[in-house]
Protein backbone atom coordinates (compact mmCIF):
# COMPACT_ATOMS: atom_id res chain seq x y z
CA UNK A 1 0.00 0.00 0.00
CA UNK A 2 1.48 3.32 -1.09
CA UNK A 3 1.04 6.06 1.51
CA UNK A 4 2.33 8.59 -1.03
CA UNK A 5 -0.73 8.41 -3.27
CA UNK A 6 -1.57 11.94 -4.39
CA UNK A 7 -4.98 13.52 -4.67
CA UNK A 8 -5.71 16.13 -7.34
CA UNK A 9 -5.58 19.81 -6.39
CA UNK A 10 -9.34 20.35 -6.74
CA UNK A 11 -12.41 21.22 -4.67
CA UNK A 12 -13.06 19.36 -1.38
CA UNK A 13 -15.87 17.37 -3.04
CA UNK A 14 -13.59 16.35 -5.91
CA UNK A 15 -10.86 15.34 -3.47
CA UNK A 16 -13.30 13.16 -1.51
CA UNK A 17 -14.43 11.51 -4.73
CA UNK A 18 -10.79 10.89 -5.69
CA UNK A 19 -10.12 9.41 -2.23
CA UNK A 20 -13.14 7.10 -2.60
CA UNK A 21 -11.78 5.94 -5.96
CA UNK A 22 -8.33 5.29 -4.47
CA UNK A 23 -9.86 3.14 -1.73
CA UNK A 24 -11.99 1.26 -4.28
CA UNK A 25 -8.87 0.55 -6.33
CA UNK A 26 -7.16 -0.70 -3.21
CA UNK A 27 -10.11 -3.00 -2.45
CA UNK A 28 -10.06 -4.41 -5.99
CA UNK A 29 -6.63 -5.89 -5.25
CA UNK A 30 -8.01 -8.13 -2.50
CA UNK A 31 -9.23 -11.64 -3.35
CA UNK A 32 -12.87 -12.79 -3.08
CA UNK A 33 -12.53 -14.22 0.49
CA UNK A 34 -11.71 -10.72 1.74
CA UNK A 35 -13.81 -8.74 -0.76
CA UNK A 36 -17.01 -10.40 0.39
CA UNK A 37 -16.67 -8.46 3.67
CA UNK A 38 -15.41 -5.17 2.16
CA UNK A 39 -17.70 -2.56 0.57
CA UNK A 40 -16.19 0.70 -0.77
CA UNK A 41 -18.27 3.77 -1.56
CA UNK A 42 -17.48 3.46 -5.27
CA UNK A 43 -16.86 -0.25 -5.93
CA UNK A 44 -15.11 -1.02 -9.21
CA UNK A 45 -16.55 -3.48 -11.74
CA UNK A 46 -15.63 -7.02 -10.77
CA UNK A 47 -16.37 -6.72 -7.05
CA UNK A 48 -17.44 -10.11 -5.68
CA UNK A 49 -20.93 -8.72 -4.85
CA UNK A 50 -23.04 -7.12 -7.59
CA UNK A 51 -24.93 -5.10 -4.96
CA UNK A 52 -21.80 -3.88 -3.15
CA UNK A 53 -22.70 -0.22 -3.76
CA UNK A 54 -26.22 -0.71 -2.39
CA UNK A 55 -24.87 -2.47 0.73
CA UNK A 56 -22.48 0.43 1.34
CA UNK A 57 -25.16 3.09 0.83
CA UNK A 58 -27.68 1.36 3.10
CA UNK A 59 -25.11 0.88 5.85
CA UNK A 60 -23.87 4.47 5.56
CA UNK A 61 -27.48 5.61 5.95
CA UNK A 62 -27.73 3.58 9.17
CA UNK A 63 -24.85 5.65 10.59
CA UNK A 64 -26.20 9.00 9.34
CA UNK A 65 -27.40 10.27 12.72
CA UNK A 66 -23.94 9.70 14.21
CA UNK A 67 -21.96 11.47 11.48
CA UNK A 68 -21.27 15.19 11.29
CA UNK A 69 -22.79 17.11 8.36
CA UNK A 70 -19.35 17.51 6.77
CA UNK A 71 -18.30 13.88 7.31
CA UNK A 72 -18.00 11.59 4.28
CA UNK A 73 -18.36 7.76 4.51
CA UNK A 74 -15.68 5.95 2.50
CA UNK A 75 -15.64 2.22 3.29
CA UNK A 76 -17.73 -0.40 5.08
CA UNK A 77 -16.01 -3.55 6.39
CA UNK A 78 -18.35 -6.19 7.74
CA UNK A 79 -21.62 -7.77 6.65
CA UNK A 80 -25.21 -6.87 5.89
CA UNK A 81 -27.49 -9.22 7.84
CA UNK A 82 -31.21 -9.51 8.51
CA UNK A 83 -32.52 -8.64 11.95
CA UNK A 84 -34.54 -11.63 13.18
CA UNK A 85 -37.13 -9.38 14.82
CA UNK A 86 -37.58 -6.46 12.41
CA UNK A 87 -36.67 -8.47 9.27
CA UNK A 88 -34.69 -5.41 8.18
CA UNK A 89 -31.10 -5.75 6.95
CA UNK A 90 -28.52 -3.87 9.00
CA UNK A 91 -24.77 -3.45 8.84
CA UNK A 92 -22.47 -5.13 11.35
CA UNK A 93 -18.85 -4.07 11.35
CA UNK A 94 -16.89 -0.88 10.70
CA UNK A 95 -17.65 2.27 8.72
CA UNK A 96 -14.61 4.38 7.82
CA UNK A 97 -15.22 8.07 7.11
CA UNK A 98 -12.83 10.90 6.34
CA UNK A 99 -12.86 11.80 10.06
CA UNK A 100 -13.82 8.79 12.18
CA UNK A 101 -14.10 5.03 12.40
CA UNK A 102 -17.58 3.87 13.43
CA UNK A 103 -18.24 0.49 15.06
CA UNK A 104 -21.66 -1.18 14.87
CA UNK A 105 -22.01 -4.27 17.05
CA UNK A 106 -25.08 -5.73 15.44
CA UNK A 107 -28.45 -6.19 17.09
CA UNK A 108 -27.12 -5.59 20.60
CA UNK A 109 -26.08 -2.03 19.69
CA UNK A 110 -29.23 -0.38 21.05
CA UNK A 111 -27.27 2.74 21.93
CA UNK A 112 -25.98 3.16 18.40
CA UNK A 113 -22.49 3.02 16.91
CA UNK A 114 -19.26 3.61 18.81
CA UNK A 115 -17.14 6.44 17.38
CA UNK A 116 -13.33 6.61 17.21
CA UNK A 117 -11.67 9.77 15.91
CA UNK A 118 -9.35 9.06 12.98
CA UNK A 119 -6.16 10.75 14.22
CA UNK A 120 -3.80 7.87 13.39
CA UNK A 121 -3.86 4.21 12.39
CA UNK A 122 -4.17 3.34 16.10
CA UNK A 123 -7.89 4.11 15.75
CA UNK A 124 -8.19 0.79 13.89
CA UNK A 125 -6.85 -1.29 16.79
CA UNK A 126 -9.01 0.66 19.26
CA UNK A 127 -12.11 0.05 17.15
CA UNK A 128 -11.20 -3.62 16.69
CA UNK A 129 -11.07 -4.13 20.44
CA UNK A 130 -14.53 -2.58 20.78
CA UNK A 131 -16.13 -4.80 18.13
CA UNK A 132 -17.95 -8.04 18.96
CA UNK A 133 -16.25 -10.36 16.50
CA UNK A 134 -18.54 -13.25 17.46
CA UNK A 135 -21.31 -11.52 15.48
CA UNK A 136 -19.44 -12.38 12.25
CA UNK A 137 -18.22 -15.82 13.30
CA UNK A 138 -21.06 -17.69 11.60
CA UNK A 139 -20.48 -15.83 8.32
CA UNK A 140 -16.76 -16.56 8.50
CA UNK A 141 -17.53 -20.26 8.91
CA UNK A 142 -19.98 -20.11 6.01
CA UNK A 143 -17.15 -18.81 3.84
CA UNK A 144 -14.90 -21.67 5.03
CA UNK A 145 -12.78 -19.53 7.31
CA UNK A 146 -12.48 -18.53 10.98
CA UNK A 147 -12.35 -15.38 13.04
CA UNK A 148 -8.67 -16.00 13.80
CA UNK A 149 -7.93 -16.00 10.06
CA UNK A 150 -10.23 -13.19 8.94
CA UNK A 151 -9.76 -10.68 11.75
CA UNK A 152 -6.14 -9.71 10.89
CA UNK A 153 -6.96 -9.61 7.18
CA UNK A 154 -9.94 -7.29 7.60
CA UNK A 155 -8.02 -5.09 10.01
CA UNK A 156 -5.27 -4.78 7.40
CA UNK A 157 -7.91 -3.59 4.92
CA UNK A 158 -9.08 -0.98 7.42
CA UNK A 159 -5.53 0.05 8.28
CA UNK A 160 -4.56 0.51 4.63
CA UNK A 161 -7.69 2.55 3.90
CA UNK A 162 -7.13 4.62 7.05
CA UNK A 163 -3.58 5.35 5.89
CA UNK A 164 -4.89 6.65 2.56
CA UNK A 165 -7.47 8.76 4.37
CA UNK A 166 -4.92 10.23 6.79
CA UNK A 167 -2.57 11.03 3.90
CA UNK A 168 -5.37 12.79 2.05
CA UNK A 169 -6.31 14.76 5.18
CA UNK A 170 -2.70 15.83 5.65
CA UNK A 171 -2.48 17.04 2.04
CA UNK A 172 -5.75 18.95 2.37
CA UNK A 173 -4.73 20.56 5.66
CA UNK A 174 -1.38 21.63 4.22
CA UNK A 175 -3.05 23.18 1.18
CA UNK A 176 -5.72 24.98 3.20
CA UNK A 177 -3.24 26.28 5.77
CA UNK A 178 -1.42 27.90 2.85
CA UNK A 179 -4.58 29.01 1.03
CA UNK A 180 -7.40 29.84 3.49
CA UNK A 181 -10.67 30.69 1.76
CA UNK A 182 -13.48 30.28 4.30
CA UNK A 183 -14.38 33.10 6.66
CA UNK A 184 -17.01 31.30 8.73
CA UNK A 185 -16.11 29.02 11.63
CA UNK A 186 -17.53 25.76 10.25
CA UNK A 187 -16.03 26.34 6.81
CA UNK A 188 -12.58 27.14 8.19
CA UNK A 189 -12.68 24.02 10.39
CA UNK A 190 -13.48 21.93 7.33
CA UNK A 191 -10.55 23.44 5.46
CA UNK A 192 -8.21 22.63 8.35
CA UNK A 193 -9.69 19.14 8.91
CA UNK A 194 -10.65 20.12 12.46
CA UNK A 195 -14.42 19.58 12.32
CA UNK A 196 -14.27 16.64 14.73
CA UNK A 197 -11.70 18.37 16.96
CA UNK A 198 -13.32 21.76 17.63
CA UNK A 199 -16.89 21.96 18.94
CA UNK A 200 -18.92 24.98 17.86
CA UNK A 201 -21.47 26.69 20.05
CA UNK A 202 -23.95 26.70 17.19
CA UNK A 203 -23.86 22.90 16.74
CA UNK A 204 -27.03 21.32 18.23
CA UNK A 205 -25.20 18.01 18.69
CA UNK A 206 -22.72 19.69 21.05
CA UNK A 207 -25.23 21.72 23.06
CA UNK A 208 -25.48 19.29 26.00
CA UNK A 209 -21.71 18.83 26.29
CA UNK A 210 -21.01 22.56 26.03
CA UNK A 211 -23.69 23.39 28.59
CA UNK A 212 -22.06 21.03 31.09
CA UNK A 213 -18.62 22.48 30.38
CA UNK A 214 -19.92 26.04 30.69
CA UNK A 215 -21.41 25.15 34.07
CA UNK A 216 -18.09 23.71 35.25
CA UNK A 217 -16.38 26.92 34.12
CA UNK A 218 -18.97 29.10 35.84
CA UNK A 219 -19.85 30.99 32.65
CA UNK A 220 -22.82 33.36 32.90
CA UNK A 221 -25.72 33.04 30.46
CA UNK A 222 -24.62 36.32 28.88
CA UNK A 223 -21.30 34.76 27.80
CA UNK A 224 -22.04 32.20 25.05
CA UNK A 225 -19.50 29.63 23.93
CA UNK A 226 -18.17 30.32 20.44
CA UNK A 227 -15.86 27.31 20.13
CA UNK A 228 -14.38 24.65 22.39
CA UNK A 229 -11.46 22.24 22.25
CA UNK A 230 -12.70 19.81 24.85
CA UNK A 231 -13.39 16.24 25.84
CA UNK A 232 -15.25 14.40 28.60
CA UNK A 233 -14.77 11.40 30.87
CA UNK A 234 -16.84 9.94 33.69
CA UNK A 235 -15.33 12.75 35.81
CA UNK A 236 -16.94 15.36 33.57
CA UNK A 237 -16.00 17.68 30.69
CA UNK A 238 -12.70 19.54 30.47
CA UNK A 239 -10.69 21.62 28.02
CA UNK A 240 -10.65 25.16 26.64
CA UNK A 241 -13.51 27.33 25.41
CA UNK A 242 -13.55 30.64 23.59
CA UNK A 243 -16.53 32.83 24.50
CA UNK A 244 -17.53 36.22 23.20
CA UNK A 245 -15.48 37.77 26.01
CA UNK A 246 -12.68 35.45 27.14
CA UNK A 247 -10.73 32.21 26.89
CA UNK A 248 -11.52 29.84 29.76
CA UNK A 249 -10.45 26.32 30.71
CA UNK A 250 -10.33 23.60 33.30
CA UNK A 251 -8.28 20.43 33.58
CA UNK A 252 -9.82 17.06 34.37
CA UNK A 253 -11.08 16.96 37.98
CA UNK A 254 -9.70 20.47 38.61
CA UNK A 255 -11.27 23.87 39.16
CA UNK A 256 -11.36 26.37 36.32
CA UNK A 257 -8.24 28.49 35.89
CA UNK A 258 -8.60 32.28 35.70
CA UNK A 259 -10.11 33.39 32.40
CA UNK A 260 -8.06 35.42 29.93
CA UNK A 261 -10.02 38.40 28.52
CA UNK A 262 -9.97 38.39 24.73
CA UNK A 263 -9.13 42.09 24.73
CA UNK A 264 -5.84 41.26 26.48
CA UNK A 265 -4.76 38.58 23.97
CA UNK A 266 -2.23 39.12 21.18
CA UNK A 267 -3.24 36.29 18.77
CA UNK A 268 0.19 36.28 17.12
CA UNK A 269 1.73 35.06 20.41
CA UNK A 270 -0.63 32.08 20.76
CA UNK A 271 1.18 28.74 20.97
CA UNK A 272 0.27 25.10 21.63
CA UNK A 273 2.77 23.08 23.64
CA UNK A 274 1.76 19.46 24.32
CA UNK A 275 -1.62 19.80 26.07
CA UNK A 276 -1.21 23.48 26.93
CA UNK A 277 -2.60 26.52 25.14
CA UNK A 278 -0.24 29.42 25.86
CA UNK A 279 -1.67 32.90 25.31
CA UNK A 280 1.13 34.86 26.98
CA UNK A 281 3.18 35.00 30.19
CA UNK A 282 1.18 33.31 32.94
CA UNK A 283 -1.80 32.76 30.60
CA UNK A 284 -1.92 28.98 30.14
CA UNK A 285 -5.01 26.91 29.42
CA UNK A 286 -5.67 23.18 29.20
CA UNK A 287 -6.26 21.18 26.02
CA UNK A 288 -7.42 17.55 25.79
CA UNK A 289 -4.60 14.99 25.87
CA UNK A 290 -6.20 13.29 22.85
CA UNK A 291 -5.05 16.13 20.59
CA UNK A 292 -2.60 14.72 18.04
CA UNK A 293 0.63 16.41 16.92
CA UNK A 294 -0.71 16.80 13.38
CA UNK A 295 -3.70 18.78 14.67
CA UNK A 296 -1.68 21.34 16.63
CA UNK A 297 -0.55 23.53 13.71
CA UNK A 298 -4.00 23.87 12.10
CA UNK A 299 -5.58 24.37 15.53
CA UNK A 300 -3.07 27.11 16.32
CA UNK A 301 -3.97 28.85 13.06
CA UNK A 302 -7.70 28.51 13.67
CA UNK A 303 -7.48 29.95 17.20
CA UNK A 304 -5.28 32.83 16.04
CA UNK A 305 -7.75 33.69 13.28
CA UNK A 306 -10.73 33.38 15.64
CA UNK A 307 -9.15 35.60 18.32
CA UNK A 308 -7.96 38.11 15.72
CA UNK A 309 -11.56 38.56 14.56
CA UNK A 310 -11.00 37.39 10.99
CA UNK A 311 -13.67 34.67 11.23
CA UNK A 312 -17.40 35.37 11.53
CA UNK A 313 -18.55 34.17 14.95
CA UNK A 314 -21.84 32.37 15.57
CA UNK A 315 -23.27 32.71 19.07
CA UNK A 316 -25.96 30.35 20.34
CA UNK A 317 -27.45 31.01 23.80
CA UNK A 318 -27.41 28.07 26.22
Amino acid sequence: MDDNSQLPDESPAARQEALSDLIATQVSNYGPPIQQFVFPANPLPGHVWDDAAAVFQTTAADFADTLRPDETPLLFVGAHVRNRFTRRRVGIGFLLTDQTLQVLNGFSAARGPLTFALRSRSAVSEAADAFDWSSLEGLFRHSHSTTDVMRPKLLRVLSDAAALTLTAASQTATDQVARPTARDLAGRLRELNLSSTVKLGGDPKQRKHLAKLAAKLGLPESEPVIAAVSDATLAGPYGTVVTNAAVCSRDLMEDAVPATPRAAIDPSLLLIDQDRLILGPGQVHTLPTSLSDTQKLPLTLFLRELLAGTLAESQTPR
